[in-house]
């Protein structure tokens, strides 16, 4: 690697130590991703539960994990989980009036967090880096890809 690269690296490593989860200690990490997502998912679907499938497939985490964090979460009496009568197969998840207050709690703390974060970086330049970092992952993914089929025609 170039210098360049072991900088890039290196940047990025300092980002990944920035501990967003120390605004959150009432909840593990684990539970506070989910928590946002579940809020997040209750915002598109006001009117009905969530099924664990979908919190599955949306959240970066084995489903183990996201089984642990519900429990966690239900422990908390933030959400409430039961069978869905259409197909007791699948669960739904529902925020409780409890969960309800802690989601528009931490988009608080996350909005002033980030508030903050442009006060200091500038809203134009934050949001110049963000398309930046999306062009640059759209490009690691095609090249991830294009040496993973060149490795594939090689064998």
């Amino acid at each position: 690697m170039n210098q360049t690269q072991i900088e890039f690296v290196q940047a990025l490593d300092r980002l990944r130590q920035v501990r967003l989860e120390a605004l959150f200690p009432d909840v593990t990490n684990g539970e506070g991703h989910l928590l946002g997502n579940i809020g997040f998912l209750s915002k598109e679907k006001p009117a009905g539960p969530i099924r664990v499938a979908d919190l599955v497939q949306a959240a970066p985490v084995p489903a183990p994990a996201v089984s642990r964090s519900l429990k966690g979460l239900e422990a908390k009496q933030l959400i409430v989980r039961e069978a869905d009568p259409k197909d007791r197969r699948n669960t739904l998840v529902r925020l409780t009036p409890l969960g309800r207050e802690k989601v528009a709690e931490h988009e608080e703390i996350l909005d002033r967090y980030f508030a903050g974060v442009e006060e200091s970086f500038s809203t134009a330049r934050y949001q110049k880096l963000v398309t930046e970092i999306n062009e640059l992952a759209d490009v690691f993914a095609a090249e991830l890809k294009r040496q993973i089929k060149g490795e594939e025609d090689s064998e």
